[in-house]
């Protein structure tokens, strides 16, 4: 896992500041404005970087929300492949699975929920809309 130096962990830090606001807002294009930022200020590659994983799942949310399927399908692919040594790749694979749902491909969607499931031992679906 890498971390990030502490320059650029300041920096985040006072995007997550602005985050929590958008938030409390209700504003999704805020939030994905500001984890694009983010995104844009990891080094290459941006995947290998612990928060990779933190602002992907944050964009995909925000899309969700915002029922912009097709940006929420894009990142879903993207944060399979985000911190590699998070050791939760069910959790990834639900994701995409609640993206696909979404989009109506109930089939694909299930695949995932069941790999999901397994691998978390059902942790993923705790806390998450009961239509999953």
């Amino acid at each position: 896992m890498a971390d990030l130096d502490s320059k650029l962990q300041n920096i985040f830090d006072a995007l997550d500041e602005k985050i929590e606001t958008y938030y409390e807002n209700g504003d999704g294009l805020g939030i994905i404005s500001t984890e694009l930022e983010k995104w844009n200020l990891l080094p290459n590659p941006k995947e290998k970087w612990d928060e990779s994983y933190h602002i992907v799942s944050s964009i995909i949310e925000e899309y969700l929300k915002l029922k912009k399927l097709d940006k929420a399908f894009e990142w879903a692919n993207i944060i399979q492949e985000c911190d590699p040594e998070r050791n939760d790749d069910g959790q990834k694979k639900f994701i995409l699975g609640k993206v696909l749902f979404e989009q109506k491909k109930f089939l694909d969607s299930y695949d995932l929920f069941k790999f999901g499931f397994i691998d978390t031992e059902g942790r993923c679906f705790e806390s998450e809309d009961p239509k999953y």
